[in-house]
């Protein structure tokens, strides 16, 4: 009887050190997991910030663009392409 309470203990510290690698593992891979999710979260920032960099850039040329289109004067005897809209 005594053997068999001392296996059973046996078996049990056995099982529960197993457990603790096991969760010890377990929290190490969702660390890493972690630091790769937040690893591409700063990049995906750093690229939303770049396209919104750009599209600012975009439309400040468009505007500029636009400007100098409103107030451009063909030389005499030439058509502009806003002159062929009215047609």
């Amino acid at each position: 009887m005594k053997r068999k309470v001392d296996s059973l203990h046996d078996l049990s510290s056995c099982v529960v050190e197993r457990s603790k690698a096991e969760d010890l593992e377990e929290i190490q891979q969702l660390k890493q997991s972690n630091d790769k999710l937040l690893t591409e979260i700063e990049q995906l920032r750093m690229d939303h910030c770049s396209d919104v960099e750009e599209l600012v850039y975009l439309r400040w040329v468009n505007a500029c663009l636009r400007y100098e289109l409103r107030n451009y004067q063909p030389p005499k005897g030439k058509t502009a392409a806003r002159d062929l809209s009215k047609t």
